[in-house]
């Protein structure tokens, strides 16, 4: 007989809820506990194992919430027609500078040996559009013509520039000048290392150096399989420390790219896998198969790449969780305060190392970046700060700070955006209403005192020690 409880009645044995129902509130209760443990400060916890975990849990919180509110799979949609549109032109750029540099038709088949493992419509899909390049005479198109080619295959980058700064909330792209400049060094440097890295691996992989190995080139064979993760990995680095309009740390880039990079691979090879459904659409779509099949692959890969640059932001970011959360619901006060302070140190950088970094001010003073990244671009429009185009992220303060008050920048911040009379509303708005409002903002101007930004640019600096992190002390 079984043993009794302690109020003399035997134990039931609980069935585990395995319904749609049950398995939602498990789900729920799951959620709850990561938002939890995601909640609570890092360094309050004397073990490393638990910091390491809310550490984990609140990149994927930030990453999460990313993912939700900056629309990656519609920014994936848009990436995905971009890159169609542009996908002529791109191989075109790459195939003619790879040619120039001396690669022959072996060297650039040799490139594309990646798509052997992919459905036989991926194949020939791509076998269309290089046999399309290949037949092209671009020499008869002319200036134009090239003009035209480079604007379109510039413009699948430009588009990857505008989804990665609205995951770090950069609302200011580079100047136009400095977007082809970069572009085109990109489609010019890219296929130089395409060629490179194409011509090393053949020689590695070379019988000769094979037998020089002996009994190690088991060992070297198997490293030889990492080639593809090493250099997917070192192209996600590229463009995670590159292509954002904001300076992005290199331990948030190498770990982001390699997540990337894993995830990538890992869907290539799903992606093979699924060649078994491959019949159903030939039965649909007939010879236009190839059609769905290829952009599924290219969907999905830039929703990869897109929450890889998610990653990156969490991983950069993580120390400022709980309030990277609230940055978008920033009060005006907040924003004009903050306002402030950021061009205060700008001016003081402006007497000593003459430029100021908003990814540094961040760090050292705890505000979420998303929101520094606002104000930089709010400070940038009404020109009270210049980026400087050879350190591109970091700004000097550009006007003098002996005559611009803190009343001046204040009121700048009070009326951005659309005025009244751009808004058609103005006539609306009763006339009492409008003065009182004068009223309000010249005794705001007036309680400033005529405190310029170079008295700022001194407190500034007396405060700057107090703004340190205040767990830097700690041991961990």
């Amino acid at each position: 007989m079984g043993a009794l409880s302690r109020t003399g009645t035997r134990p039931h044995h609980v069935v585990p809820d395995t319904s749609w129902k049950g398995m939602r509130k498990k789900l729920r209760a799951m959620m709850e506990v990561v938002r939890r443990a995601a909640g609570q400060p890092t360094l309050d916890s004397p073990s490393a194992v638990k910091r390491g975990l809310i550490r984990i849990f609140q990149v994927l919180a930030l990453v999460w919430k990313g993912f939700k509110e900056d629309d990656l799979l519609i920014h994936a949609s848009a990436l995905t027609y971009a890159t169609l549109m542009s996908l002529v032109p791109l191989l075109a750029i790459v195939f003619s500078v790879l040619r120039g540099l001396g690669a022959g038709q072996e060297q650039i088949d040799k490139l594309l040996e990646w798509k052997k493992n992919m459905p036989q419509e991926f194949q020939s899909f791509i076998d269309q559009v290089v046999e399309v390049v290949g037949s092209t005479n671009f020499a008869t198109l002319g200036w134009l013509g090239l003009a035209a080619l480079i604007l379109i295959a510039v413009m699948v980058l430009g588009s990857m520039e505008t989804s990665f700064n609205r995951i770090w909330a950069v609302k200011r792209s580079r100047n136009i000048l400095r977007r082809i400049a970069n572009y085109i060094s990109i489609l010019v440097v890219v296929p130089i290392l395409m060629g490179l890295a194409g011509t090393v691996s053949a020689f590695l992989r070379s019988p000769a150096v094979m037998e020089r190995l002996g009994a190690a080139a088991g060992l070297y064979g198997g490293l030889l399989r990492l080639t593809p993760l090493l250099g997917t990995w070192m192209a996600f680095i590229f463009l995670y420390a590159l292509i954002p309009n904001t300076r992005v740390s290199p331990a948030a880039a190498l770990l982001s790219s390699l997540i990337t990079a894993l995830l990538w691979l890992g869907w290539q090879k799903l992606y093979v896998t699924m060649q078994v459904g491959v019949a159903r659409y030939n039965a649909i779509y007939g010879t236009f198969a190839s059609i769905p099949i290829f952009l599924a692959w290219l969907y999905t890969s830039w929703v990869i790449v897109l929450l890889g640059a998610e990653i990156s932001f969490a991983i950069q970011n993580q120390a400022t969780f709980h309030l990277e959360s609230a940055a978008s619901h920033a009060s005006t006060y907040t924003f004009t305060l903050l306002a402030v302070m950021v061009a205060a140190r700008a001016a003081r950088e402006l007497r000593q190392r003459g430029r100021f970094s908003p990814a540094e001010f961040a760090h050292a003073h705890r505000v979420p970046v998303r929101l520094v990244n606002a104000v930089i671009s709010f400070l940038t429009a009404r020109r009270w700060i210049a980026e400087l185009a050879e350190r591109p992220g970091t700004y000097i303060f550009s006007r003098d700070p002996r005559t611009c008050t803190a009343a001046d920048l204040a009121r700048d911040a009070f009326h951005q955006g659309a005025d009244l009379e751009i808004l058609g509303i103005r006539k609306r708005i009763p006339g009492p209403l409008v003065e009182m409002m004068r009223r309000i903002e010249a005794c705001m101007e007036a309680a400033g005192g005529g405190i310029t930004l170079a008295d700022l640019a001194d407190l500034s600096g007396e405060t700057d020690t107090a703004a340190e992190d205040p767990d830097s002390s700690r041991t961990p």
